[in-house]
């Protein structure tokens, strides 16, 4: 095994915890599991788990940074809701791990996870690649 790839017990978590929809602790799974390695996106899936659980900077960051957006009239309907931003959310959380599922646990490079997440959220929102919070996130 490599750093950068899930034992096969690490891999049964996480699509254990993406069934349940518990992405906070399928991210948990990763971060932890290249937490002291030199995986480039460890702090992606730390910043994941706190912005899914809805807690910590990282989170208030992403949710101000929309409600802002939102209020200067980003988005297709220039009235993005947050039920539409944790769709959002859940959705790049099912991207991105079920990405690693199919790769057999092999981690994703982290420009890969901040393109699959803008690319997500784009399209679920309709809203314009650098209105994504997630983009500044990742700087």
């Amino acid at each position: 095994m490599s750093e950068h790839e899930l034992t096969t017990e690490q891999l049964e978590e996480v699509s254990d915890f993406l069934a349940e929809g518990d992405y906070q602790s399928a991210y948990g799974v990763i971060e932890s599991a290249t937490n002291g390695t030199d995986y480039n996106a460890n702090s992606w899936f730390d910043h994941a788990a706190a912005i899914n659980s809805g807690s910590g900077p990282a989170s208030q960051f992403i949710r101000t940074y929309m409600d802002v957006a939102t209020a200067l009239g980003f988005g297709d309907d220039n009235n993005l809701t947050t039920e539409q931003h944790e769709q959002a959310s859940d959705l790049i959380a099912e991207s991105v791990l079920n990405s690693i599922i199919e790769s057999n646990g092999v981690l994703p490079d982290v420009q890969e996870i901040i393109d699959t997440d803008k690319e997500v959220a784009v399209d679920f929102l309709g809203i314009d690649p650098l209105e994504w919070g997630g983009d500044a996130r990742a700087t």
